[in-house]
């Protein structure tokens, strides 16, 4: 059991990291839904009957996470945020109403993350972890809304296993080209993954 968060945040980052570098994919199971969808059946599928709004893009995600979670607020919802990354803290990338997870519930949640993943021989990565982990409080939470900004592209990053309300797509531009592809097109074709039949898609004004 972590008694303290840098235990806890230990144990987070003791999975294979793909933030840090993707020549740690072993298998394509890293880098897919596959992996993220058995490991939520785990944790009885905390994304599912969610009003969730979905980010992608190159440029400004962030930025955009940040911006549609305080406009919800001022409308009166409870909102819990998915960032990544952190800028000081990892803390950051798990808020409710901008407010980041504190300490104590970090904690709270990845001993009980631990408990499923150890008993059931789970291998997560440590941005699922992190992903898993703020569903978890946002059931704790129970938010109006969930705003989800992705990791990287789209189509395959672990966020894609939501149903949104609204898709939206920031500025394109190339990025990551030795896993999204060379093109804009290509690039642009893996962030257009996280749109859904019957959805509504936001998409901002595009330089190419």
């Amino acid at each position: 059991m972590f008694k303290t968060v840098d235990e806890a945040l230990d144990y987070i980052y003791s999975f294979i990291n793909l933030e840090k570098s993707f020549s740690a994919v072993k298998n394509k199971k890293e880098y897919s839904p596959d992996n993220i969808t058995l490991l939520l059946k785990h944790f009885d599928n905390p994304h599912k009957n969610r009003k969730i709004i979905h980010i992608a893009g190159t440029k400004g995600k962030g930025s955009t996470t940040i911006m549609i979670t305080y406009l919800l607020m001022k409308l009166g919802c409870k909102v819990t945020s998915f960032l990544s990354p952190h800028l000081v803290s990892p803390n950051e990338r798990i808020m409710s109403d901008l407010i980041p997870i504190p300490d104590n519930d970090l904690i709270e949640i990845t001993n009980n993350a631990e408990r499923v993943i150890t008993v059931n021989n789970l291998a997560p990565t440590t941005f699922e972890l992190f992903f898993i982990m703020f569903l978890l409080y946002s059931v704790k939470k129970n938010p109006d809304y969930m705003v989800i900004e992705t990791g990287l592209g789209g189509r395959l990053d672990c966020t894609n296993i939501v149903v949104p309300k609204v898709s939206v797509i920031t500025p394109i531009s190339f990025d990551h080209t030795n896993i999204l592809g060379k093109t804009i097109k290509a690039i642009a074709g893996e962030k257009a993954g996280i749109i859904k039949q019957n959805t509504d898609v936001v998409i901002s004004r595009q330089a190419y």
